[in-house]
This record gives structure tokens, sequence and C-alpha cells, in this order.
């Protein structure tokens, strides 16, 4: 029987990168049969260019964040009927024998629901995009011995979601919005019983992650802009604790204001404590209701 697979891309005013995705795509030495782009109301070049390419169902919507953008293809897509769907964000690109190696590896254990991929940075092939202890040398390198992980994925970038997996948890939350929703998707997979691996043969590059780059007293630190996005930061943390892990997450917003109050002018500082505040209480509160950006 054939297996139909859907790659799912999402974008928003990357135009650049997104190209650079698009052709890593049309690249790969096993081919998906289509090509899903959804356009969450990007303001550049994308719209234009993405309705010249005839070979790519695209999708135009309003910004919903990344959030609504996964929830849009991954319901285009399953509803289309394709037995595998394979996700990804427009700043990252699969090497070309990605998809060929996550199929591969479907087919010797058959009972995976979602693939993840070797996901590596894209300005040091060296490093891991995304933290894994499990894939780590003593010394800290990339250890290329190990194929299979167990229980982890970088959720989003490359991964191979099936339909079966889809069919028992539906879509991402389209609320979480930005920063979050990856990890709320693995673990209603995993609650559900779902099988989740990774395998090193199937790699994609991506940026050295962005949230978890900063540490202060031994703990990671958010340490960018004091906006809505810290705003999403904080309070899917806080819904994401309470939700699956029975954390209020409490604790490490006193590591934060340490931080910012070492790094903020102090009206700088105290804007960040309320908005802080207000996220981290929204999401213990399962408020996912304000209106983004704000």
């Amino acid at each position: 029987m054939t297996t139909k697979i859907a790659a799912v891309v999402i974008t928003y005013n990357r135009f650049s990168l997104l190209k650079e995705g698009i052709a890593a795509i049309r690249s790969q030495s096993l081919k998906p049969d289509v090509i899903i782009v959804v356009n969450n109301g990007s303001t550049d070049s994308t719209q234009e260019w993405l309705n010249t390419q005839s070979d790519l169902i695209v999708y135009h919507q309003q910004n919903l964040g990344g959030a609504g953008g996964f929830n849009r293809g991954i319901k285009e897509a399953y509803e289309a009927g394709f037995d595998w769907v394979w996700v990804m964000d427009d700043d990252g690109y699969p090497a070309v024998s990605c998809l060929q190696e996550l199929i591969k590896a479907s087919q010797v254990r058959l009972n995976v629901d979602a693939w993840g991929c070797l996901v590596v940075d894209k300005d040091n092939q060296e490093k891991l995009a995304f933290e894994c202890s499990q894939l780590l040398t003593a010394t800290g390198r990339i250890n290329y011995e190990i194929e299979f992980i167990e229980n982890w994925a970088a959720f989003f970038n490359g991964t191979l979601l099936s339909k079966k997996i889809i069919q028992k948890v539906g879509y991402p939350n389209p609320d979480l919005f930005i920063w979050g929703d990856e990890i709320d998707y693995y673990q209603r997979i995993v609650n559900v019983g779902g099988i989740i691996e990774s395998t090193t043969k199937a790699v994609f590059h991506h940026p050295k992650d962005r949230l978890y780059n900063v540490k202060h007293n031994g703990e990671y630190v958010y340490d960018g802009p004091i906006n809505w996005k810290a705003y999403c930061f904080f309070r899917n943390r806080a819904y994401l604790g309470r939700k699956y892990y029975n954390s209020t997450r409490s604790k490490v917003l006193f590591n934060q204001f340490a931080y910012f109050k070492l790094k903020l002018p102090a009206d700088s500082f105290i804007k960040a404590v309320v908005l802080i505040l207000k996220a981290h209480w929204d999401g213990l509160t399962y408020n996912l209701d304000r209106k983004l950006p704000y």
C-alpha cells in the first residue's frame, strides 16, 4: 500500500528562510506527495511569492501565531487523508535524506506514532539546536552511535506525525499562540499512550534554541523582549506546569525576577514584574482568552 505524506510549513515574515526551507523539501531524496504552506498573515513578500508557486498548497490566514498555523496545517493535511504529516517552521530546513530516514524508521518500528529528528544548530552542526542529554557524549558532543531516542522529540522541527495519532489527540491548541504549543502537543500524545521516538539518521537544521540559552544562578531564564511575547512565554509555562506536571512553576519566577533586577532599569523592571505576574496568573487559571498581540 502506498504511503501518502504531506509536508506542512508554517511561515510569518521570514521570506528568505521560507524559500530556503521549501527548496530543501523539494530536494528531498524521498519527496512528500504535497507541500502545504500556512501563511500567518505575512506582510513582506511571502504572499506574493507563494501565489506564484504552482506546486504548493497555500493557505493564507491572519496571524494566529505558530500554534494557530500548526493547527490549520495539520488539520488540512489530516482531513485530506494523508498517512503521515511532516511538520516544520519556516526557520529550519531538512537535510536531503531527512524524510527518507524518517519513513525508513517508521517501517522498522511500526508502533511509533510520532517521529522526531536530530535537530542540529544551523550555525554549528556539531551542536544540538535543542538540549537532549540522551544524545550527548561525556564531552558534550553529539553521539551519533545512538540511532533511536525513545520518549523524546523536538516537536514541530521536522516532526513526522501519523494519521492515527492525530485522530486520537486532534490538533495543536491555537490559544497558546506561540511557545509551548509543541510541549502541549507532545504531552497530549503521551497522555493517550502514543509512542514518540527520534532517529539520529534524520537530520534537521534549525537555529539554536533562543529561549533557553541564558542562565542565571545555574537556571535558564527568559531573555527576550518584555512585551506580548514575554506574556505568552510566562502564561504558557504556568499553564503547562499546572495542567501536566502538578506544578505552579512559581519558584522559577524568583530567579527570573533576580535576573531582570540586574539587567533592567528600575522602571522597566517594575513593568516586567507586573507583566510576568499577570501572565503567570492567567496560565495558572487556564485563561488563554487574552487577545494577542496586545
